[in-house]
Protein backbone atom coordinates (compact mmCIF):
# COMPACT_ATOMS: atom_id res chain seq x y z
CA UNK A 1 0.00 0.00 0.00
CA UNK A 2 1.08 3.48 -0.91
CA UNK A 3 1.09 6.23 1.12
CA UNK A 4 -0.13 9.18 -0.92
CA UNK A 5 -0.85 13.01 -0.26
CA UNK A 6 -3.25 14.20 -2.50
CA UNK A 7 -2.93 17.59 -3.98
CA UNK A 8 -4.75 20.63 -4.83
CA UNK A 9 -4.57 21.82 -8.04
CA UNK A 10 -5.78 25.22 -9.45
CA UNK A 11 -6.97 24.54 -12.76
CA UNK A 12 -7.25 28.42 -13.38
CA UNK A 13 -3.51 30.37 -12.84
CA UNK A 14 -5.20 33.58 -12.95
CA UNK A 15 -7.87 32.49 -10.48
CA UNK A 16 -5.10 31.27 -8.13
CA UNK A 17 -3.06 34.53 -8.21
CA UNK A 18 -6.27 36.36 -7.66
CA UNK A 19 -7.15 34.77 -4.73
CA UNK A 20 -3.34 35.18 -3.22
CA UNK A 21 -3.87 38.94 -4.21
CA UNK A 22 -7.56 39.40 -2.26
CA UNK A 23 -6.86 37.37 0.85
CA UNK A 24 -3.73 39.69 1.13
CA UNK A 25 -5.45 42.38 0.19
CA UNK A 26 -7.80 41.92 3.34
CA UNK A 27 -5.31 40.49 5.65
CA UNK A 28 -3.05 44.05 5.16
CA UNK A 29 -6.86 46.02 5.97
CA UNK A 30 -6.87 43.92 9.24
CA UNK A 31 -3.19 44.27 10.57
CA UNK A 32 -3.71 48.17 9.47
CA UNK A 33 -6.83 48.38 11.41
CA UNK A 34 -5.50 46.39 14.50
CA UNK A 35 -2.23 48.34 15.12
CA UNK A 36 -3.26 51.50 13.96
CA UNK A 37 -6.55 52.04 15.18
CA UNK A 38 -5.69 49.75 18.01
CA UNK A 39 -8.69 47.46 16.95
CA UNK A 40 -8.00 44.36 18.10
CA UNK A 41 -11.48 42.73 17.46
CA UNK A 42 -10.34 41.06 14.16
CA UNK A 43 -7.66 39.31 15.82
CA UNK A 44 -9.75 35.66 15.07
CA UNK A 45 -9.60 37.08 11.21
CA UNK A 46 -5.98 37.46 10.88
CA UNK A 47 -5.36 34.17 12.50
CA UNK A 48 -7.34 32.58 9.78
CA UNK A 49 -6.40 34.54 6.65
CA UNK A 50 -2.93 33.83 7.67
CA UNK A 51 -3.71 29.91 7.99
CA UNK A 52 -5.74 29.98 4.97
CA UNK A 53 -2.62 31.57 2.81
CA UNK A 54 -0.38 28.59 4.43
CA UNK A 55 -3.50 26.29 3.27
CA UNK A 56 -3.26 27.79 -0.33
CA UNK A 57 0.18 28.12 -0.61
CA UNK A 58 0.80 24.41 0.48
CA UNK A 59 -1.56 23.24 -1.89
CA UNK A 60 -2.78 20.21 0.10
CA UNK A 61 -5.77 18.43 0.30
CA UNK A 62 -7.35 20.63 2.84
CA UNK A 63 -7.04 23.75 0.99
CA UNK A 64 -10.41 23.58 -1.23
CA UNK A 65 -12.14 22.94 2.28
CA UNK A 66 -10.46 25.81 3.44
CA UNK A 67 -11.28 28.18 0.83
CA UNK A 68 -14.95 26.93 1.27
CA UNK A 69 -14.81 27.52 4.84
CA UNK A 70 -13.51 31.12 4.95
CA UNK A 71 -16.08 32.33 2.30
CA UNK A 72 -18.93 30.28 4.38
CA UNK A 73 -18.08 33.23 6.85
CA UNK A 74 -17.18 35.76 4.90
CA UNK A 75 -20.88 35.36 3.63
CA UNK A 76 -22.46 34.58 7.14
CA UNK A 77 -20.37 37.95 8.95
CA UNK A 78 -21.09 40.20 6.33
CA UNK A 79 -24.77 38.58 5.83
CA UNK A 80 -25.71 39.48 9.27
CA UNK A 81 -24.12 42.95 9.06
CA UNK A 82 -26.26 43.64 6.11
CA UNK A 83 -28.90 42.00 7.90
CA UNK A 84 -28.15 44.30 10.90
CA UNK A 85 -28.49 47.65 9.09
CA UNK A 86 -31.50 46.37 7.28
CA UNK A 87 -33.30 45.78 10.26
CA UNK A 88 -33.03 49.21 11.05
CA UNK A 89 -36.87 50.04 9.59
CA UNK A 90 -38.59 51.31 12.55
CA UNK A 91 -36.22 54.30 12.51
CA UNK A 92 -36.47 54.84 8.87
CA UNK A 93 -33.14 53.45 8.18
CA UNK A 94 -31.39 56.93 9.63
CA UNK A 95 -28.93 54.74 11.25
CA UNK A 96 -27.68 52.83 8.31
CA UNK A 97 -23.96 53.65 7.27
CA UNK A 98 -24.36 53.12 3.33
CA UNK A 99 -20.82 53.10 2.92
CA UNK A 100 -20.82 49.77 5.18
CA UNK A 101 -23.68 48.69 4.08
CA UNK A 102 -22.25 48.79 0.21
CA UNK A 103 -19.02 47.31 1.30
CA UNK A 104 -20.51 44.11 2.85
CA UNK A 105 -22.67 43.73 -0.28
CA UNK A 106 -19.15 43.62 -2.05
CA UNK A 107 -17.41 41.07 0.47
CA UNK A 108 -20.49 39.11 -0.15
CA UNK A 109 -20.15 39.27 -3.82
CA UNK A 110 -16.08 38.55 -3.94
CA UNK A 111 -16.90 35.26 -1.03
CA UNK A 112 -19.72 33.80 -3.45
CA UNK A 113 -17.82 34.28 -6.60
CA UNK A 114 -14.12 32.69 -4.99
CA UNK A 115 -17.00 30.02 -3.65
CA UNK A 116 -17.90 28.94 -7.08
CA UNK A 117 -14.20 29.38 -8.59
CA UNK A 118 -13.63 27.23 -5.81
CA UNK A 119 -16.21 24.81 -6.74
CA UNK A 120 -15.23 24.61 -10.44
CA UNK A 121 -11.16 25.25 -10.63
CA UNK A 122 -9.89 23.44 -7.50
CA UNK A 123 -9.27 19.76 -7.60
CA UNK A 124 -7.59 16.75 -5.98
CA UNK A 125 -5.22 14.91 -7.65
CA UNK A 126 -2.54 12.09 -6.96
CA UNK A 127 1.06 13.04 -7.65
CA UNK A 128 2.11 11.63 -10.92
CA UNK A 129 5.23 9.45 -10.09
CA UNK A 130 3.15 7.63 -7.39
CA UNK A 131 0.45 6.82 -9.96
CA UNK A 132 2.84 5.11 -12.13
CA UNK A 133 4.59 3.09 -9.31
CA UNK A 134 0.67 1.73 -8.63
CA UNK A 135 0.78 0.75 -12.18
CA UNK A 136 3.95 -1.05 -11.90
CA UNK A 137 3.27 -2.74 -8.77
CA UNK A 138 -0.20 -3.92 -9.98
Amino acid sequence: MTIYRERAVFINEKFFQSLILYIGQILCQDIYNAVVRHSFTNIFSIIFQVILLVFIFDRGKYTKPMIKLYCVLTIAAYGWAIWGGLSDYNNRFSNVNIYAMIMAIIEVAFAILILDFTNRTVVLKRPEYLMSEEKEAS
